[in-house]
């Protein structure tokens, strides 16, 4: 039995527990009892007997496979990019790929593996309901070599739908999840830039109903050996001639110079990108006579021996005959948007208003030169970004260097706007200079943040570089990006020390500071401790160099984050008795500090949060709550969270009434926000009061769900949901 399948019948497992412990006669058990009569309810029992007939009935493992997949909790639309229209002539090739497993799509350079793969996603697109996955490893290599491994499993849990705060921190914990997060079936896998089968290995099918495509233009014997091959090969003469006038745009044309449409398409050899940049060029330079023969002449002349010259070749001709705007345009986009653009980024680039911009857009889009890859984000064509930039002269990077200087300009306006209109009292340590936006979201632009950043560092922006990272703080925490935030943090640390070592500036030293403590919360919430540590004692080594009065809500603000970071190791190091004393220390010193200083908008969470950890402590916080709840900053999220922590000392004071109201308010209050960070804890609650209120059967379903939910995720919480079921199992 190999070890996808061992992971499998491990989900398999699970869930039939989960189904025993609610009662279910249905789904997985119901297979069961068909084949082999009443399960244990043992867990490592139950796992025993499901391993044993699967490994003497496979095609009985297999329907176990196929219910779980009809059970998948996660119901998400592909996002592969969309398939160009038409596929001419491997419609052949589209019936050879054979349903499931790993088929490798091999092609030489322009043969349209990547038109290919998006037109057997788009098929197929009911089949694959959960998600496409496109993975470029090249993409993920450090240094051009070695791939990163944890960079790509955290994306790619992220594309499955997953937290990123229930997303592992250790590299093997990180690729079981992953493994574990596919086993619930219809997911298609696109994977490009492998370099050999032990890159490949790690995306084989977890499921029967998961499918792995492999793009290469390097089609070895192990290759060979090992899985399914499709090979795309040169396109037959009606095909690769249809397609050259689906791009010309000029059927007559073409029929006027028979032979010499013969010769382009024999330079082109047959594939389909070539053809597709000739067919480009041909119509926008079809003035005069024979131009098909014009153009296979002046391709003659330049020598070129092998494709990749015709390609480039063509690229160069095409960009040459447009307007010189659309070239500069095309040219500035390619050069600062590597991850794509949306409308009003583009136009910081291309310095123009929206009518201009979307008509440039327009323009482009019809030429082919730029593809869209969203409903509101476009990328230049990659063949026709990377002739651009492999020919970019020198006046050429410094108009991309001024254009990217306005990018990161508007990204720092786009974010310090969000953060002030969305929370306009919180503690900035950042200079607010900047220009407001209409359109300040900054949740589609994440990837492009993270670029910007190290771009501006590079180009000595260190204060705006400052600005961003003090901007995204809430949103971060709003979204539980923590992963990307620590990385982009890292960024902002080498900002801030330099500006405290041009300028010795108590504020520089502040946010240098307030940098390390942001930097430790990331730490803490993702449980590394030991990094958590290290920052804290880095953030307060600078924040003892300040004035000790001129600081005192940053000061406020790291004892909440020390007394968080107390509050997760004390659980960590007992989950059953921890000792909280340090943590409520810490918090009822930052709780004393915006009461001297009447800081309602601190006051308030951090009564909260005080409160929370009393309860846990077997304490009475109401009288807390309640003095948070007079503030007038205890509205929308702040004030359900408020009720969350009633809710909790309604529940351990045995009042499921009361804790039932509380949480009603709680749940009313972020529903009108749209606010689903807290999901989980909710559903957590309203098990808790249902048991409580001894409505066993309404709480057996809500643990189930969660329980299933943590095991398709591949989350620790799972034994603590299965302990829960199991205890409600006698009643």
């Amino acid at each position: 039995m190999d070890e996808l399948t061992r992971d499998m019948l491990t989900q398999v497992t699970g869930i039939m527990l989960t189904e025993l412990y609610t009662k279910s006669k249905d789904g997985l058990v119901k297979v069961f009892r068909a084949k082999r009569g009443e399960p244990s309810v043992d867990q490592e029992a139950l796992a025993e007997q499901v391993r044993e007939l699967a490994e003497q009935d496979p095609e009985w493992a297999a329907e176990l496979g196929k219910v779980l997949a009809a059970r998948s909790a996660i119901s998400r639309h592909p996002r592969a990019l969309p398939a160009p229209n038409p596929l001419r002539d491997r419609m052949a090739a589209l019936a050879q790929t054979p349903d499931g497993d790993v088929t490798i799509i091999s092609g030489r350079s322009g043969s349209g593996r990547g038109a290919f793969t998006r037109h057997y996603a788009e098929v197929h697109r009911e089949r694959f309901h959960r998600a496409v996955l496109e993975i470029n490893l090249d993409e993920h290599r450090i240094g051009g070599e070695e791939v990163n491994w944890p960079g790509v499993y955290r994306e790619q849990l992220g594309e499955l739908g997953i937290a990123d705060t229930d997303i592992a921190e250790k590299s093997a914990e990180l690729k079981l999840q992953f493994r574990k997060a596919l086993l619930a079936g219809n997911v298609l896998i696109i994977l490009r830039g492998a370099r050999g089968m032990e890159e490949i290995v790690p995306f084989e099918p977890a499921h029967p109903a998961n499918q792995l495509l492999v793009c290469t233009d390097q089609l070895t014997g192990e290759l060979r050996l090992h899985y399914t091959c499709v090979v795309l090969a040169e396109m037959d003469a009606e095909g690769a001639w249809l397609l050259l006038a689906d791009h010309c745009r000029d059927r007559a044309m073409l029929e006027r110079e028979p032979a010499a449409v013969a010769q382009l398409l024999d330079l082109a050899g047959y594939l389909p990108e070539p053809i597709q940049y000739l067919g480009l060029e041909l119509r926008l330079g079809t003035t005069g006579s024979e131009p098909v023969a014009r153009l296979v002449n002046r391709l003659r002349e330049r020598g070129l021996a092998h494709l990749d010259a015709v390609l480039g070749a063509a690229i160069d001709q095409s960009l040459e005959k447009i307007d010189p705007r659309l070239r500069q345009a095309i040219t500035l986009l390619a050069g600062c948007c590597a991850r794509g653009f949306d409308h009003q980024l583009a136009g910081i680039v291309l310095n123009q208003d929206e009518a201009d911009t979307s008509r440039t857009l327009r323009q482009l889009r019809d030429l082919h030169l730029v593809n869209r890859t969203g409903a509101t984000w476009f990328r230049v064509d990659e063949p026709v970004r990377g002739q651009l930039l492999a020919t970019l002269d020198e006046p050429g990077q410094a108009q991309c260097t001024d254009a990217y200087r306005r990018v990161i300009g508007h990204l720092r306006d786009r974010a310090v706007t969000a953060d002030v209109h969305g929370k306009p009292d919180r503690l900035r340590l950042y200079p607010e200079r900047f220009q407001p936006v209409a359109e300040s979201a900054v949740d589609s632009i994440r990837w492009v943040l993270l670029d910007a950043v190290h771009k501006a560092a590079e180009l000595g922006m260190h204060l705006e570089v400052c600005q961003l990272g003090g901007a995204l703080e809430i949103s971060v925490l709003n979204d539980a990006q923590y992963g990307w935030y620590q990385a982009l943090n890292e960024v902002v640390l080498e900002s801030a020390r330099q500006l405290l070592a041009g300028e010795p500036a108590d504020q520089h030293r502040a946010m240098l500071a307030r940098a390390y403590a942001m930097q430790a919360r990331m730490f803490f919430l993702r449980a590394e401790l030991a990094s958590a540590k290290t920052n804290l004692e880095l953030a307060w080594q600078e924040f003892g160099q300040l004035p000790e009065d001129n600081f005192r809500r940053l000061r406020a603000s790291m004892h909440e984050f020390h007394g968080r970071y107390e509050e997760i190791r004390a659980k960590l190091d007992s989950p059953d008795s921890p000792d909280l004393r340090e943590a409520v220390a810490q918090l009822n010193e930052a709780v004393r500090i915006d009461r001297a200083d009447q800081d309602g908008a601190a006051l308030v969470i951090h009564l909260r949060m005080l409160a929370n950890i009393l309860v846990e402590q077997r304490g009475s916080p109401m009288e807390l709550l309640d003095e948070a709840q007079r503030l007038p900053q205890a509205a929308g999220r702040n004030l359900a969270r408020i009720h969350m922590v009633r809710t909790k000392v309604h529940d351990a004071n045995g009042q499921p009434d009361w804790g039932q109201y509380e949480l009603n308010r709680a749940r009313d209050i972020l529903a009108r926000e749209g606010n689903t960070q807290y999901e989980w804890e909710i559903a957590e609650l309203s098990a808790g009061l249902a048991s409580a209120a001894g409505q066993f059967t309404e709480a057996r379903r809500i643990w189930g769900g969660l329980a299933e939910a943590a095991i398709r995720a591949g989350l620790p919480r799972l034994n603590r949901y299965l302990a829960e079921l199991k205890a409600l199992a006698e009643h």
